[in-house]
């Protein structure tokens, strides 16, 4: 099953927590995130802050400089 799934948060903390209820929601439906295929992005002209990655699914998952999400680059 192919899920795309777009999570914002205001800090690191709650991202966190939301990616632990995401890992949890999907053991629970059989859904497996692929940490490959997934990034952490930041946003906002004074965010120069180098992040440690974070466990998501089977392995780290990293932070990026730019994404595309829908054909739509950020």
């Amino acid at each position: 099953m192919l899920i795309d799934i777009l999570l914002l948060s205001a800090s690191v903390v709650h991202l966190h927590k939301m990616l632990e209820i995401c890992q949890s929601q999907g053991e629970k439906l059989d859904v497996k995130f692929n940490p490959n295929k997934s990034c952490l992005f930041t946003f906002g002209k004074d965010y120069k802050e180098q992040l440690a990655n974070m466990h998501f699914g089977d392995g780290d998952t990293t932070w990026v400089d730019t994404m595309k999400y829908f054909g739509i680059n950020f």
